[in-house]
């Protein structure tokens, strides 16, 4: 019975140790599909957006045939790794000009994509930078206006020989009203450039953001695909 016990456990044992790395070979070939579908996913969206982008006249149309082209790439990627062997030349020839055909579409949809994005960024900052000059430009003229108004009152009293009291209170009167309106001028205008330039500071985050994570997909692409030829040879 002892004998017994201790060969049943080696038996255990042993299939436990063969189980082991067959598991977690199907983990990390899950995750391997998972993230490369992950990535062909997402550089197809940026593509079909960017193609969009070049032709808005017909975007639907464009979208219907991008989507296509890009599963028909990979399928066709997939077709040429399960039978390149059975394949004659010319065939093989004929898909892969084509898939390299495909990924220069996709390259070009997603140079689109980013073209937008680029151009999104600095159309904003056209405006909020015309938007500032706007109200720096009205700061400056009524500070004009203050300092014409502060030199009628120097000259009103420095005239001699005339009551110029009244005047003056008036020219005061004038001076301090216009100086509050220009000082609740310029604090507004002061936040509204602060506000754009907070906008200006987020936008351009969100699109460094968006650059880094579709350099990240495109990176991890060409990686997984110089790993796929690896194992198969």
């Amino acid at each position: 019975m002892i004998l017994i016990f201790i060969k049943s456990h080696d038996a255990k044992t042993v299939f436990k140790s063969v189980e082991s790395p067959i598991n977690m070979c199907m983990l990390f070939g899950l995750l391997t599909l998972f993230t490369a579908l992950a990535i062909a996913g997402v550089a197809a969206w940026f593509s079909i957006v960017g193609l969009m982008t070049f032709f808005q006249g017909a975007a639907l149309s464009i979208a219907v045939m991008a989507g296509t082209l890009e599963v028909g790439k990979l399928v066709t990627v997939s077709w040429l790794y399960r039978y390149w062997k059975e394949t004659s030349l010319l065939v093989r020839s004929y898909l892969s000009l084509a898939v390299v055909f495909l990924m220069l579409i996709t390259s070009i949809g997603i140079f689109g994509y980013l073209s937008k994005a680029h151009q999104e960024v600095s159309g904003n900052s056209a405006d909020a930078f015309a938007v500032v000059e706007r109200l720096e430009n009205q700061i400056e003229r009524e500070n004009n206006k203050i300092t014409l108004i502060e030199e009628r009152i120097e000259r009103i009293q420095n005239d001699t020989g005339v009551d110029n009291t009244q005047s003056i209170a008036q020219q005061v009167a004038i001076r301090d009203g216009a100086w509050d309106r220009v000082q609740g001028d310029i604090n507004y205008a002061q936040g509204q450039i602060d506000d754009i330039r907070d906008q200006l500071r987020i936008d351009v985050a969100s699109q460094d953001t968006r650059l880094e994570t579709l350099d990240e997909a495109v990176n991890d692409l060409r990686n997984r695909g110089v790993e796929t030829v690896t194992v198969r040879e």
